[in-house]
């Protein structure tokens, strides 16, 4: 039997021809754990918002619950995931950090499927700008000048900076 959701009921003659069947049952054949895809947010990306919402997808004949897994521990749990399509979770009230998750899936027959693992940066503080050459009020009797500076931030490591000469 394939793995797949199964009906199945008896159906019985006698020698008088005359025919029962028995009602309806249901059995599932599920050869595997659940599938577990993670959406948004994207792998390594950065937020600003202190309440992030979690997409993942599950795919699985009998799916019994999902778990939200925060830096290695249990968050959350999903009593009632739907197969196959988007699903959610909600972080609220969260703080400056470097985030790890991941989601569980458990099926009717005790398969755990997890997803990957993504990071996520939570970071309001600004980059840390320190302009060093030319000094503050410096006076200079050329028309090119060097301009240097200093930039520093929490978590990104790949800023984007522009110089606004007036």
């Amino acid at each position: 039997v394939t793995q797949a959701i199964h009906n199945w009921n008896v159906t019985c003659v006698d020698d008088a021809s005359n025919t029962n069947t028995s009602a309806t049952r249901q059995f599932t054949v599920d050869l595997g754990p659940p599938i577990v895809t993670l959406s948004s947010p994207e792998n390594n990306s950065f937020t600003n918002k202190e309440n992030i919402t979690f997409y993942y997808t599950p795919i699985d004949l009998s799916l019994v619950s999902c778990k939200l897994i925060i830096n290695g521990v249990a968050n959350q749990t999903n009593t009632s995931p739907s197969n196959g399509i988007l699903n959610r979770f909600m972080l609220e009230n969260r703080s400056e950090e470097k985030l790890q998750w991941s989601v569980n899936c458990t099926d009717s027959v005790n398969s755990v499927g997890p997803s990957g693992t993504y990071n996520l940066y939570i970071d309001f503080s600004p980059p840390n700008i320190t302009p060093s050459n030319p000094p503050d009020t410096f006076n200079s009797q050329k028309s090119i000048n060097q301009l240097n500076f200093t930039v520093r931030d929490n978590f990104d490591q790949y800023l984007s900076c522009n110089i606004t000469i007036n």
